[in-house]
């Protein structure tokens, strides 16, 4: 079982696919994460969030004049297992 996937949903054979929508700082930090929607079990959610808030490292948006800002971010998440 990969990093990250809940035991006990990979020993339940659970799978998912969530969509997100993060904040991310200047600094390039996940601040806020919330998932907007799932398919599948919502066991996921938690789980996706904590790691992408503790590990998550995106590249900042930047003004016209290169200042780093803090923006929005989507992006899609699969929690899949491999045969």
């Amino acid at each position: 079982v990969e990093k990250g996937y809940p035991t006990y949903l990979a020993m339940a054979n659970e799978e998912a696919v969530l969509d997100m929508k993060l904040t991310i700082a200047a600094n390039g930090r996940a601040t806020y994460c919330e998932v907007q929607e799932v398919e599948g079990l919502t066991s996921f959610n938690d789980t996706a969030c904590l790691m992408l808030l503790k590990h998550g490292r995106f590249e900042p948006a930047r003004s016209p004049a290169g200042e780093a800002l803090v923006s929005r971010y989507r992006m899609r998440i699969s929690f899949t297992l491999k045969d």
